[in-house]
């Protein structure tokens, strides 16, 4: 039997051949682009995750990132109790919000607007105050990422080594991208208005870039994020400690169903309260009671016993709460629904329960 293909043959094969890779994307991922697209995800994951790794392995930052923390921490120490109100304005405590997160958005917002403005002057008219836009834009970034700056500032005190790496070098980017759209600024002020559009696209990639190191120091180390732990809280009463084991203003940690709690006694009341501190994960249990709230020992926040919402800064989110019953000598808790009425958050002991008066 003759096997010998002919040219034509040979062709329509090559053809097949050459097309079934994208026959099997195609009904895979439905079409290369979107495989392709997948791939490109991936290598630039891949990239980021290697820079972000050699930064923060960059202990020679240390050298600029440990000064800088200490003096911060100085002189918010030095101002007494006006310093520390000042620094639970800037992390946001008021705001239930950390600040610096919300600020950030003034400065990127308002200079893609000015490149985009530049870009309409370019593409379109030049006669239709476009570039005027974009300088009033940039002025309003430049007041933007002031603010974002100062309450960076406040935030960096309380990093630890490898988040103050990451934030050392977002600082340094973001510092780089003020200093060249301020340079745009005052060029478009002078008239030199191609230089001005020429910086801002310059700096614009560097804010963007600083930009996703601030996306890494929230989404990936979780800085500004509640550490409290909120996990699988029970949803009905269960026995924890004998109620007399629990003295007087004297915190003791506690695990339900792996997740860490603080019982305190305070003016014949018990309360209980997520014992991780929200703000850096600190042990509440290691903490004081002072008046009604108790203090984190790492960084000084202060939670309020009856309802876990920060009284004293830095931390900006209200600790986790329990319902607490007395059985048979036995405190118990459970998860306490949110917006309950306060007292529901507590609960008194009962005559004759050891210690009560």
């Amino acid at each position: 039997m003759n096997t010998t293909l002919n040219n034509a043959q040979v062709q329509v094969l090559t053809q097949l051949v050459n097309g079934l890779p994208n026959t099997i994307l195609r009904g895979a991922f439905g079409g290369t682009r979107i495989f392709e697209e997948m791939v490109m995800r991936k290598l630039m994951s891949r990239f980021w995750d290697r820079i972000f790794g050699t930064v923060e392995r960059q202990e020679w930052l240390d050298r600029v990132g440990d000064p800088l923390e200490a003096a911060l921490k100085k002189t918010f120490d030095a101002g007494g109790p006006v310093g520390k109100k000042a620094g639970d304005f800037l992390h946001g405590t008021w705001f239930g919000h950390p600040l610096h997160a919300a600020l950030t958005d003034v400065p990127v917002g308002a200079w893609t607007t000015a490149l985009v403005l530049d870009v309409l002057d370019d593409t379109i008219s030049r006669r239709r105050g476009y570039s005027t836009a974009a300088r009033h834009a940039l002025a309003v970034g430049i007041g933007g990422a002031v603010a974002a700056a100062v309450t960076g500032l406040a935030d960096f005190q309380h990093l630890s080594a490898r988040q103050r790496r990451i934030g050392l070098t977002h600082a340094m980017l973001n510092t780089s991208a003020l200093v060249l759209m301020t340079s745009s600024y005052m060029a478009r002020r002078r008239g030199n208005i191609d230089t001005g559009k020429a910086l801002t696209r310059l700096g614009w990639a560097v804010m963007a870039m600083a930009a996703h190191f601030g996306g890494h120091l929230v989404y990936q180390q979780r800085v500004g994020v509640t550490k409290a732990d909120e996990r699988g809280r029970p949803g009905e009463f269960v026995p924890v400690l004998p109620v007399g084991e629990l003295r007087e203003d004297d915190p003791r940690r506690v695990i339900v169903d792996d997740v860490r709690v603080v019982l305190i006694r305070h003016a014949e009341r018990i309360y209980a309260l997520g014992e991780e501190c929200s703000h850096m994960g600190g042990p509440l249990a290691e903490g004081q009671i002072v008046g009604d709230s108790i203090k984190c020992p790492w960084h000084g926040s202060h939670f309020a016993l009856a309802d876990g919402r920060v009284e004293q800064g830095p931390a900006i989110h209200a600790q986790p709460c329990f319902e607490i019953r007395i059985r048979e000598g036995q405190i118990e808790l459970r998860r306490a629904e949110r917006g309950r009425e306060l007292p529901a958050y507590a609960s008194a002991l009962p005559a004759g329960a050891p210690g009560a008066s």
